[in-house]
């Protein structure tokens, strides 16, 4: 096998690139194998690299990280102990959503989240042998590791408004075999990591109506296009979400819903060669979950994510499991998210999360752990 580095290449060249080595070194091939120039020159034509980089990048640049709201929230009534503002909720919120109650009029909450995710799966099947052709396949492994720092502002009684700002360090390996008939045959190797700042999450809470440990509330999240997206890094395109916020307490359970709509602010410049070209995104995304209140210092969260996004790339196999572009068709990307919050001190959380599939549209990971920290004053 030969490994070969691309000196300036970025992330998003990856396939493109370790496909045209593996073409140029296709034509040493023994005569058996030149079958494997046909494959070469039906991908080419297709158009199904770019078009699966676009698909891949797309989903890794918007996968979740996580809510800025703080687990302390606080209303107009005094603490008989404290003295101070009593909180308005008993339970810490979900991790992944928004939940209606404001944090409280000059209140502030900082923290951070750190996730790994790994790619394992792309519209189910195995990243580990995309079949391209009679005689070939490539392997493909993504993995993301992501710390995200979250700050939320009370600015008013009802509103908040907040920051998420992600780094990301991204490692992509491909490998390219033969498919010969006494098994695979790696024939071309290209690994590549990038580093840096993801998209900022800029974002506005509006608290419309205040009921027992809940309410509902309209509220905008603003994507800006500061991560690289030739590097997979950042969409490369700033985006609005709008949506609505339902939650209550009924006990010591707290449901809480989130639904609303993303679009696109302005189009998207990528400088490599060989990418289609990029399209509006539309999206409807929604998160639905519960938390139980544990106990006083402890709160347990579930929930489900979903990412419902409108004529996006689609992929399926041939009947001869040959990787193909379908019909550009919705996408429905669904997670689930399980963890536990829990008071160490004052109002200082600790947090712990599992993220996993719940169905194999898309791109899917394994189980993806977050671990965080959050503090109010």
């Amino acid at each position: 096998m030969k490994s070969i580095s691309f000196s300036g290449a970025t992330l998003a060249a990856v396939l493109l690139l370790i496909c045209q080595s593996a073409a140029a070194e296709a034509q040493f091939l023994p005569g058996t194998l030149l079958g494997m120039l046909d494959d070469f020159r039906g991908i080419e034509t297709s158009g199904l690299i770019p078009t699966l980089d676009r698909a891949i990048a797309t989903q890794i640049t918007t996968f979740p990280i996580g809510s800025s709201s703080g687990g302390f929230t606080f209303g107009h009534d005094v603490d008989p102990v404290t003295l101070g503002p009593a909180r308005s909720s008993q339970g810490f919120g979900p991790a992944f959503a928004e939940r209606a109650l404001p944090i409280g009029f000059g209140r502030v909450s900082v923290g951070f989240n750190y996730q790994r995710v790994k790619y394992e799966k792309f519209e189910n099947q195995d990243l580990t042998n995309l079949v391209l052709g009679p005689q070939s396949a490539m392997a493909f492994a993504i993995q993301t590791n992501t710390l995200a720092l979250f700050a939320n502002v009370g600015v008013h009684d009802r509103v908040d408004v907040g920051v998420a700002v992600p780094f990301s360090t991204i490692d992509v390996d491909a490998q390219f075999y033969i498919v010969a008939p006494t098994g695979r045959r790696p024939l071309v190797h290209r690994q590549g990591t990038a580093n840096g700042l993801g998209d900022i999450l800029v974002r506005a809470k509006y608290n419309v109506l205040e009921s027992n440990g809940g309410g509902f509330a309209i509220a905008s999240d603003l994507r800006l296009p500061s991560g690289d997206a030739d590097n997979f890094l950042g969409t490369g395109r700033a985006q609005l979400k709008l949506f609505a916020v339902a939650s209550g307490e009924m006990g010591r359970v707290a449901p809480h819903v989130n639904v609303g709509y993303r679009f696109d602010l302005g189009a998207v410049e990528l400088g490599n060669v060989g990418r289609v070209t990029e399209r509006s995104q539309r999206e409807i995304p929604y998160t639905g979950g519960v938390e139980i209140l544990a106990g006083k210092k402890v709160t347990i969260v579930g929930d489900v994510i979903g990412r419902y996004l409108q004529d996006t790339d689609r992929f399926g196999v041939n009947a001869s499991g040959i990787l193909r572009q379908t019909p550009e068709s919705a996408l429905n990307l669904l997670l689930g998210a399980a963890g536990v919050k829990v008071n160490v001190g004052s109002t200082l959380l600790i947090n712990a999360h599992l993220l996993f599939p719940l169905n194999s549209a898309g791109l899917t990971s394994g189980f993806s752990p977050v671990f965080g920290l959050d503090y109010a004053f």
